[in-house]
């Protein structure tokens, strides 16, 4: 009986093997593995201008048509002004795409005459104003006739992306820090009554000594 109860449990383990063995090429052949991760975040304190760097990695059947990096709807919208991306790809701006259900961001498609089934490339755009960091960005790419939503992989500092605020510069190099309860025409008001109440204490002192 022990033998029996050994050779069986030897005949199933090895037909969940080949099992595995002839699933395993399906699930390779039919998905994919792509990946989007913010790798750099850049501030320009003299333009005022936040820059952000992405890698794109996807591995698949099917060549990649485009892919669009998830951005919140801010109002005023943010202003790219200016992008950079690998050869392979052209910026199309941003909008809604109309093939992935109308996901909004930005987005960038494959040139004709390429075939990208594997490799990871880099993107970098650089926005109007210095837009503080968040988390939950999502990307979509677009694989064959199948749109592909994945969850934006956190740089070293746990961020995704922007959101819709943004941090003061004034431009000069050195970022704005107001004293809280002290600044513009507060500074000038406490500094005159500093002074007006210091020339009284001398017009004082010199009446009571006369």
């Amino acid at each position: 009986m022990r033998t029996k109860s050994v050779s069986v449990s030897l005949i199933l383990a090895l037909v969940l093997l080949l099992v595995s063995f002839v699933m395993l090429p399906a699930v390779a052949v039919a998905g994919i593995t792509p990946s989007v991760e913010l790798v750099e975040i850049y501030y320009d304190d003299i333009e005022c201008t936040s820059t952000w760097t992405y890698e794109v990695t996807f591995v698949g059947e099917h060549g990649l048509s485009h892919w669009v990096l998830g951005i919140p709807l801010c109002e005023p919208a943010p202003a790219v002004v200016s992008h950079s991306e690998s050869v392979e790809f052209e910026w199309l701006g941003v909008g809604y795409d109309g093939s992935c259900g109308g996901f909004y961001g930005l987005k960038w498609e494959t040139k004709d005459g390429y075939d990208l089934q594997s490799g990871t490339w880099a993107f970098s755009f650089t926005l109007d104003g210095q837009y503080k960091e968040g988390t939950g960005t999502l990307a979509m790419l677009k694989v064959g006739k199948d749109c592909n939503s994945v969850a934006v992989i956190p740089n070293a500092n746990g961020y995704t992306g922007f959101i819709c605020d943004t941090y003061p510069c004034n431009g000069s190099g050195t970022p704005e820090e107001p004293v809280p309860g002290i600044n513009g025409w507060g500074a000038l008001a406490t500094i005159t009554l500093v002074a007006v109440s210091a020339t009284l204490l001398l017009r004082r002192k010199a009446l009571t000594t006369t």
